[in-house]
């Protein structure tokens, strides 16, 4: 209605998209993706949407081509450097691009999240997991609520994935509030849903 071209792109948000959940995490997680690495469905997504804005914008004709300039410019850096001019005209520290850790507020604790018992990965509630982010602090509850930035989840298993009692679902990046923490962890293996059998991994977005 507004005159402007409009794509949408529908994702599968069975599970979440990526590992780190959090504000300063998924910062990380962006600048990794920048660098060429990070986790394949966060990059196969960065992908899809930057080629879409390329054809919307004019700049290429051929969903493949688009595609393949924004990979590249995934691989040769020339994002990154992007995103670093990006952060400094707003005041920000560019070199959150070479150091994350060094510069992205760094939590309290990690607290490791375990496997109850074993068995295979059927399903991951994403809203579930934000969720349980949203307690550590990561998002508010209600309006008042103050946002850490430092905390939230590090996920280490996907659906189809297999783990012993034990194993690692996810670290916590917490404060020093145990009852949060509490709630967190209840959250988390709650969304982590455990079956089994055998469970084929989920088919590429």
């Amino acid at each position: 209605a507004a005159g402007k071209q409009v794509t949408c792109v529908l994702t599968d948000m069975d599970a979440p998209i990526g590992t780190h959940v959090g504000n300063a995490l998924e910062i990380a997680e962006s600048i990794e993706v920048m660098r060429g690495g990070g986790p394949a469905d966060t990059r196969e997504l960065t992908v899809v949407l930057g080629a879409e804005m390329l054809l919307l914008a004019g700049v290429e004709r051929d969903p493949d081509a688009a595609a393949a300039r924004i990979g590249r410019s995934l691989d040769d850096g020339s994002a990154l450097a992007v995103f670093a001019k990006i952060v400094a005209a707003q005041g920000g520290d560019p070199r959150v691009c070479e150091a994350p850790a060094a510069v992205l507020p760094q939590p309290r604790r990690k607290v490791p999240i375990v496997a109850p018992r074993a068995g295979n990965v059927a399903a991951m509630v994403a809203d579930e997991i934000g969720m349980a982010a949203l307690v550590l602090g990561a998002g508010r509850g209600k309006q008042d609520d103050r946002i850490d930035p430092a905390v939230g989840l590090v996920l280490a298993v996907r659906p189809g994935d297999r783990v012993a009692a034990g194993d690692l679902i996810a670290t916590a990046w917490c404060d020093d509030d145990d009852a949060r923490l509490a709630a967190c962890r209840a959250r988390v293996l709650a969304a982590v849903h455990l079956v089994d059998h055998a469970v084929p991994p989920p088919p590429a977005s």
